[in-house]
């Protein structure tokens, strides 16, 4: 298990966070990384700490003992078909675009596919899950709103 941070080393203060990639880095001439996420995403405080402490979070309130692999990736989203931020893929990996986002939205999103997530360990995921009103999207909506609400109240400080 590992966390990408500013040193790029190694850190496993989490059990249930795979890894945590960052797609976009710049080159300092000290030889360490810079994420470019901190200038990107609207948030007053350091967002791979928020990050980190939502998905605690978020595992917690879905009864989430393991996490797949979350990309987050900072340039534009990935295709002008796309009409989404935010992507569960069956291979257990989340993706999440991050470019000119609130942090509250950032975690919406995020929250939405760990609930697709848990929706696939429980094998309620099929061919036609991901339409527009289905039930596991309507279910991910709903719970994701519900879980935001929560952290919303013990972080303030975040809107």
């Amino acid at each position: 298990m590992q966390v990408h941070n500013y040193e790029h080393h190694e850190n496993d203060q989490t059990h249930v966070m795979h890894a945590l990639n960052i797609a976009s880095y710049a080159r300092l001439s000290s030889g360490k990384y810079l994420m470019l996420i901190e200038d990107i995403i609207y948030c007053p405080e350091p967002v791979t700490n928020v990050i980190k402490d939502f998905v605690l979070f978020a595992c917690r309130e879905l009864q989430l003992d393991s996490m797949p692999e979350i990309e987050i990736i900072t340039g534009p989203v990935h295709n002008q078909n796309s009409t989404s931020f935010a992507a569960y893929s069956p291979e257990k990996k989340i993706y999440l675009y991050v470019r000119h986002r609130h942090i509250m939205d950032v975690l919406r999103s995020l929250c939405h596919e760990m609930v697709h997530y848990r929706q696939h360990i429980l094998n309620q995921l099929h061919a036609g899950s991901g339409k527009t009103g289905s039930d596991q999207e309507n279910e991910a909506n709903a719970v994701a709103g519900q879980i935001m609400r929560k952290f919303g109240h013990s972080h303030p400080q975040l809107f």
